[in-house]
């Protein structure tokens, strides 16, 4: 096995060289990776009246505007907040306060046989008086469905986002750096039959993650150098086929395949070692709770392989599994749980990759019928390959979100995280609070 270390790629160094629908705020990504293909292909509208978090409550819902054939939702937010670390650094931490500005727009047209969906959003987040921690985040989309026949669906859409990568991603450059500002590009096309008993959906995406160059800051936060970022370029093109078999109306089994062919910009990750090109296969199976039980959602596992076009490198497999269940404690009480295990990228970390183990909990609690309070806790450890290198991070916090009518809300959320970095010198190790209070107007 051939062990590499691919540190800050700097432009001084280097001259020239170079299907589900994330929600309009998410504007921030862990790391580049591709959303899941789907969950189920069951309609889970029937049961979202048991959520709380997802409930609709009708005199808190906005109207919209009416523009020709389209219903059009406008939306902006405006927060201010605190960071304790504002650049995770592990010695020298520089609070900073923030503000943010949060427009969006969601355009729909239905019509006979299908719809139409736009949307825009954006996140303008800013640091007085530190300019180097600015982040500006968007997303485009465009979708159609259209039944093409009874019982069958298909859906197309295509995306582009510039996102920020968080701070306690395991696929960030080593050491303090500025935000990290990457592109992603999706098409995708998923046709869906639906018989009552047996349901199947086929997928087919093509996603370009484009990253920009960022900054190497001091331990005193000065600016020391500029890491391009070109080796982490890359195109996935992928492929998946699921299956659905109703057992009784709340019980469902489930198979997935996905195949992913992956490929770098690059040749090189670094001078003399090669690009990790090659392909992701995964195969999951499980359990599917229906709508209108107690617990909603699914269950699987399954088996991962990734692999890699060059025999340098070690393939690296092992069990896959994905669970996201919601546990209706009471009509007021929502529990959630999420869990994963998977293999991700790790291009500047001087390995051929990771595997991803998390786990996510979660109570929402309507105390009043406006008011909804919310407390989460997640856990994620990064097994690296080829590499000790070893990742840990711990994430705990609440909010509440308070609808004074269908216009107008207050969220107040809290969050603090500590990601500890074991036999990697050059990665550092830190905790960090962010603390937001923000107002948001619909039309």
């Amino acid at each position: 096995m051939h062990r590499f270390r691919a540190r800050f790629v700097t432009v001084s160094a280097l001259g020239l060289m170079p299907m589900i629908t994330m929600p309009a705020t998410a504007q921030e990504s862990a790391l580049p990776r591709l959303d899941p293909v789907g969950t189920s292909i069951v309609d889970q509208e029937d049961g979202i009246t048991l959520d709380v978090r997802q409930r609709v409550r009708d005199e808190f819902t906005p109207m919209g505007l009416r523009l020709g054939s389209f219903q059009v939702y406008p939306t902006v937010a405006v927060g201010a907040g605190y960071d304790s670390n504002l650049f995770a650094n592990p010695t020298n931490r520089k609070g900073a306060a923030l503000v943010q500005f949060e427009p969006s727009i969601s355009a729909r047209s239905d019509f006979s046989n299908g719809e139409i969906r736009l949307d825009a959003s954006s996140r303008l987040t800013r640091f007085p008086g530190n300019g180097d921690g600015d982040e500006t985040s968007y997303r485009l989309s465009a979708s159609g469905r259209y039944t093409v026949a009874q019982s069958t669906d298909l859906e197309a859409g295509a995306q582009r986002e510039q996102l920020v990568e968080r701070r306690d991603s395991s696929g960030r450059p080593d050491g303090v750096v500025t935000p990290i500002r990457f592109f992603q590009t999706q098409a995708y096309m998923r046709l869906r039959r639906d018989n009552g008993t047996l349901r199947a959906l086929a997928n087919v995406d093509y996603t370009v993650f484009d990253f920009r160059s960022t900054q190497a800051l001091s331990s005193t936060g000065e600016i020391i150098d500029v890491i391009n970022q070109n080796a982490r370029d890359q195109n996935s093109l992928r492929a998946s086929l699921r299956g659905e078999y109703m057992i009784t109306m709340g019980l469902s089994v489930f198979a997935e395949g996905t195949g992913t062919k992956i490929s770098y910009r690059l040749a090189q990750s670094s001078p003399g070692i090669p690009n990790l090109d090659g392909t992701n296969l995964t195969v999951i199976a499980g359990l599917m709770f229906g709508t209108n039980q107690l617990i909603q959602g699914s269950v699987g596992a399954g088996y991962i392989r990734r692999s890699f076009k060059t025999n340098r490198f070690t393939t690296i497999s092992g069990i896959a599994a994905n669970a996201d269940l919601r546990y209706f404690l009471t009509p007021l009480v929502t529990l959630s749980f999420i869990a994963s295990r998977s293999v991700e990228e790790a291009v500047l970390q001087g390995s051929t990759g990771f595997i991803a183990n998390g786990l996510e909990l979660r109570a929402d609690y309507e105390l009043l019928r406006p008011l909804i309070l919310n407390v989460h806790g997640a856990y994620r450890y990064n097994d690296f390959r080829d590499s000790p290198r070893a990742d840990k991070i711990f994430e705990a916090g609440g909010g509440a979100r308070y609808s004074a009518n269908r216009r107008l809300s207050f969220d107040l959320d809290m969050t603090y995280l500590r990601r500890t970095v074991k036999n990697d010198i050059f990665s550092p190790t830190y905790n960090d609070v962010r603390a937001t209070i923000s107002t948001r107007f619909s039309l």
